[in-house]
């Protein structure tokens, strides 16, 4: 599984968004580095007010608009799709092993490590612990098909990671801080062998269950769901599987679910989370399903404040000018 020792020179590629809502894939913000000006990228952290501050990286080469899907507005969309290969390994750790612990397993591997915006901080009822990300060089990039058919693999191998650090196209925060908690931050470049991805074993594609896209939803709607549906809390079983059915109908990847199912099922099993997103298929429930879900759990605060202007067509004119009609008629037979 592991490479060839380190050349400081290896070629590597990023793509920098503004923020989580951010799904376009913006020319200016591709990124071509070599690795060691990567890790001097990684190696002072930003000072902002709060996370959603900072901007954030993906460490994936995406098509160019030629052989991609692109928004409306004509850019490349930032999607599983549009993924041409990876250069790095990303891993985000929350509560689920220390730093120390990392560095002991991880001592062999070429990676950058960084504490992440609310390392040592208390969220909800959860104590302050270490939380981190860490990019681990590849030996050569890869193909987002052959990474994809080996991420079982790869959780197997790195036991503690968060199943979303492998969702195609998952954006990270780079490294930030409040001015208060600078003096905990911690990087660390560990020297080592790159890693081989290749030499992981795949899975059988036919595991892979396709879902049709959604192109009717508004891709910032879309996105405010999916960040926001962990803030509801556990639920019950009907409403995960709901959950599950109606983000398959609205074109969410496996990975989207996982992740979500990682705090509102926190008790679930890969192979329940598998099993119930296979089940989900069968039934297809609308995305408003998890818009009003949203709605009645956590308010409205979360929604996009983008105005929606819709054209009517000239049927839809004529519909209602006659129901008008039916109304003046029924209230004159009052």
């Amino acid at each position: 599984m592991f490479g060839v020792k380190l050349n400081s020179n290896k070629q590597i590629n990023i793509q920098v968004f503004n923020n989580t809502y951010d799904n376009k894939v913006v020319d200016d913000y591709r990124y071509e580095l070599t690795w060691q000006e990567f890790v001097e990228f990684c190696s002072e952290p930003s000072i902002v007010k709060n996370k959603n501050d900072a901007r954030l990286i993906t460490p994936v080469e995406f098509y160019g608009k030629e052989d991609a899907e692109l928004t409306d507005d004509g850019f490349v969309r930032r999607c599983s799709n549009n993924v041409k290969n990876w250069t790095m390994l990303p891993i985000d750790v929350d509560k689920d092993m220390t730093i120390r612990e990392a560095l002991l397993k991880f001592k062999d591997h070429e990676y950058v490590l960084y504490t992440s915006f609310n390392h040592q901080l208390q969220k909800g009822d959860e104590p302050p612990c270490d939380r981190f990300r860490m990019f681990f060089l590849l030996e050569q990039p890869i193909d987002n098909h052959e990474f994809k058919i080996r991420r079982q693999s790869l959780k197997q191998f790195i036991e503690f990671l968060d199943p979303t650090s492998l969702s195609v196209s998952r954006a990270f925060y780079q490294p930030s801080c409040s001015e208060d908690m600078y003096k905990h931050s911690i990087f660390h470049h560990n020297k080592g062998k790159t890693l081989n991805v290749m030499n992981f074993e795949p899975e059988k594609e036919s595991e892979y269950v396709p879902v049709a896209g959604r192109e009717d939803i508004e891709d910032e709607m879309k996105q405010a769901v999916l960040n926001n549906l962990p803030n509801i809390g556990n639920v019950e079983y009907d409403v995960w599987w709901k959950i599950g059915s109606a983000m398959a109908a609205s074109g969410y990847s496996y990975e989207d679910f996982e992740w979500v199912s990682r705090t509102i099922r926190s008790h679930r099993t890969d192979r329940k989370c598998r099993a119930q997103w296979a089940s989900s298929q069968r039934t297809r429930i609308d995305f408003g399903y998890l818009v009003n879900l949203l709605k009645d759990k956590i308010g409205t605060d979360w929604m996009p404040k983008t105005k929606v202007n819709k054209t009517y067509s000239e049927e839809d004119r004529k519909i209602a000018s006659l129901y008008a009609q039916l109304k003046q008629i029924k209230r004159k037979g009052k």
